[in-house]
């Protein structure tokens, strides 16, 4: 088990000791909160830039399907790095604008902080966790578990659920 799936419980934890408004530091946490999310959604802009310098390579990767609780919610594709590469850093892009766009509308109509907060460590967590970070901004090969397609961590309980897709339809058969 990582860090990053404790570290939502564990700010929360803190945070409850706390009382943010009391303390006069809302204020800072709403800078906070918007300084970064530009400064996370500007890093993964400069690896859409870097991936679109890529040059094209004839070599096609085979995406399998998207399986989510059983069921097909994407088709298998073949692709080029290049394409792979750009098509998974615009779903961290739309994974980082959602998160923000929800936790901003909660925190403005109903006044939550914890959320707020919760997403100023777990936003940089994921730009930095992503495979395409390692490889277009630490430089790192890929190979390993950053070999393309890339594994799904999106949805962190369908490990729990059901593990592996193909290991249920191996059962099945």
């Amino acid at each position: 088990m990582s860090i990053k799936q404790f570290a939502p419980m564990i700010i929360v934890m803190a945070l409850n000791k706390m009382d943010i408004e009391s303390m006069g530091i809302l204020n800072e946490l709403r800078i906070g909160f918007v300084s970064v999310i530009i400064l996370c959604m500007s890093l993964l802009g400069v690896i859409y830039m870097k991936t679109k310098s890529v040059a094209e390579s004839d070599e096609k990767i085979k995406v399998p399907a998207q399986m989510q609780w059983g069921q097909e919610v994407a088709p298998g594709y073949e692709s080029t790095a290049k394409e792979y590469d750009q098509k998974k850093i615009l779903e961290v892009m739309k994974q980082v604008g959602m998160g923000a766009c929800i936790v901003g509308c909660i925190h403005a109509k109903w006044g939550y902080i914890i959320p707020l907060a919760v997403q100023i460590i777990m936003t940089p967590m994921t730009v930095c966790g992503s495979p395409l970070f390692q490889i277009y901004i630490l430089g790192k090969e890929a190979k390993g578990d950053l070999k393309r397609p890339f594994p799904d961590t999106s949805n962190p309980l369908a490990s729990l659920a059901g593990g592996d897709d193909k290991a249920t339809e191996k059962k099945d058969n």
